[in-house]
């Protein structure tokens, strides 16, 4: 076997596969979810029709791929600042500003991901092996550094652990939301996202405290 030759068909592969799903991202960002189809993907990543299926099985994979690759960069951007802090309400408070500012960098991976992919179906697969798995890893952890504070009374026991981790991914969510919006709509938000933020973080420190 000429391994060096395998390489290269391996790479060659990897390369268009690569530039199917950044044709397929370019499809959803500018015309929608009605948009993905074989014969507009195939002619917006530069290949024959019968060609797409060489790299690719399905326009489910597409759409699967696609969702597991923006949501583990949202993943790993929260995870980078929580290796930052330890504390429970520092935590949340990370995962608040992680989120926010991830995508205040990248709004065009927000409106692909929250705009488009997640109103799309996913396989069963992809939900039970990949994306549950991680979430539920992230969850975890700001549940558990929350637990470690209210057993030292720095955080109220009337709060529920997992209940604070979902509630300060939704405050960074809601403030997205509104951002992508406004920018659909070519404005902005009455006060920075930023701000936003920090205020949120500023609510979630004093409803923490005993």
């Amino acid at each position: 076997m000429d391994v060096a030759r395998e390489e290269r068909k391996a790479r060659r592969r990897g390369q268009r596969r690569e530039a199917i799903l950044a044709a397929a991202a370019g499809l959803l960002r500018e015309e929608g979810r009605e948009a993905l189809t074989a014969s507009k993907l195939a002619q917006a990543a530069d290949m024959a029709p019968a060609s797409l299926y060489h790299y690719v099985d399905s326009l489910q994979e597409v759409v699967d791929s696609l969702m597991f690759r923006e949501m583990e960069r949202e993943g790993l951007a929260m995870t980078a600042a929580l290796a930052t802090v330890s504390g429970g309400v520092e935590s949340l408070q990370a995962l608040i500003r992680a989120k926010v500012h991830h995508y205040r960098d990248e709004p065009d991976s927000y409106s692909l991901l929250y705009g488009q992919l997640t109103a799309m179906p996913l396989s069963e697969r992809v939900v039970r092996e990949d994306i549950l798995p991680r979430t539920g890893q992230l969850y975890g952890l700001l549940a558990q550094r929350v637990e470690s504070d209210q057993a030292r009374g720095r955080i109220t026991l009337a709060l529920h652990p997992r209940m604070l981790a979902n509630l300060a991914w939704c405050s960074a969510q809601g403030i997205l939301v509104m951002a992508d919006g406004a920018r659909a709509a070519g404005s902005s938000t009455l006060f920075p996202i930023e701000a936003l933020a920090e205020e949120a973080c500023r609510v979630i420190e004093r409803a923490c405290r005993p």
